[in-house]
């Protein structure tokens, strides 16, 4: 007669009838879960930071971009002709007045004259201050993929385990 209970049990357990989990199994699930939510949040952490770090280096590189416009500028002489972009592809002809000193906004709707140096090196530290913060950036970007590495690999064993 045993053996009929077990042949039934195990066969409710495979239909996934009647029979609850243990406590164990639960807490089991309710642990593999927790885990999958987990990898899914630090993914998607991931993904942020990687789309952060994107648009550092974009920064960067129009700021070194414009550093390297500033430093043609001396070139240029009083007087000439000169076409300046708006917008990607659309340009406008400007004459040079003062080819010595640019102007620069600093916030508020202010305007502020600055030699081509003085903007050059200004660009130079803006740009440095953001290659900064995109290496602190990268290295929060490793720490948090090998903690998702690390959790992945729980997973893993979890269902596994299984």
């Amino acid at each position: 007669m045993p053996k009929e209970k077990d042949a039934s049990l195990k066969e409710k357990e495979a239909a996934g009838e009647g029979v609850a989990a243990s406590p164990e199994e639960q807490q089991k699930a309710q642990h593999l879960q927790q885990r999958y939510m987990e990898l899914q949040l630090l993914d998607q952490q991931l993904k942020q930071v990687q789309a952060q770090m994107s648009q550092y280096e974009t920064q960067a590189m129009e700021l070194e971009a414009a550093q390297e416009h500033l430093e043609s500028m001396k070139q240029v002489k009083q007087g000439q002709g000169m076409l300046v972009p708006i917008i990607s592809g659309v340009f406008v002809k400007v004459k040079i007045e003062d080819s010595d000193n640019v102007r620069v906004g600093v916030g508020a709707n202010t305007v502020v004259e600055k030699s081509l140096d003085d903007a050059k090196a200004m660009l130079a530290n803006q740009a440095t201050e953001v290659r900064k913060a995109q290496e602190q950036l990268g290295a929060r970007f490793q720490q948090m993929a090998q903690m998702a590495q690390s959790t992945e690999q729980q997973l893993r064993k979890l269902v596994e385990g299984s």
